[in-house]
């Protein structure tokens, strides 16, 4: 992958003591997969894969894949892409009604991204926010 496009961030609220859990679905060509454990998988066209903690997502050119944090957002990435989400720091972001999620891409095509959830908010680079 070339160097860094873009500077996305996603932030997220997610309850839960598990933290951080992602759905990956590959839509075709290259998706690889590396969990906050360090193992790498390719997840092919139909293929899906869930992942739990810090995690990234790299994407070869016209690869696509869709990735759902269950009940609070949804994003379809066209490659290349290099993406990596992970909990903050509680001091990043004190919050008493869940927890802080971040995801970074690095590298961007395009994206398409959704959140349902009230208690979540979109950082873009430039100091753009979004929100449900």
């Amino acid at each position: 992958m070339f160097p860094a496009l873009v500077a996305l961030s996603l932030v997220l609220f997610q309850a839960g003591e598990d933290g951080l859990h992602a759905t990956v679905a590959g839509r075709g060509g290259r998706v690889e997969l590396v969990g906050g454990d360090g193992r790498v998988w390719i997840v092919n066209d139909g293929d899906l894969r869930g992942t739990r903690g810090r995690a990234h997502l790299e994407l070869g050119a016209g690869a696509v894949a869709e990735v759902a944090w269950p009940g609070a957002a949804s994003a379809r990435f066209i490659g290349p892409c290099l993406v990596l989400w992970v909990r903050a720091a509680l001091a990043l972001a004190p919050r008493t009604d869940g927890e802080r999620i971040v995801l970074r891409c690095f590298e961007l095509h395009a994206a398409e991204i959704e959140v349902r959830s009230p208690r979540a908010d979109i950082e873009l680079a430039g100091g753009w926010r979004v929100g449900a």
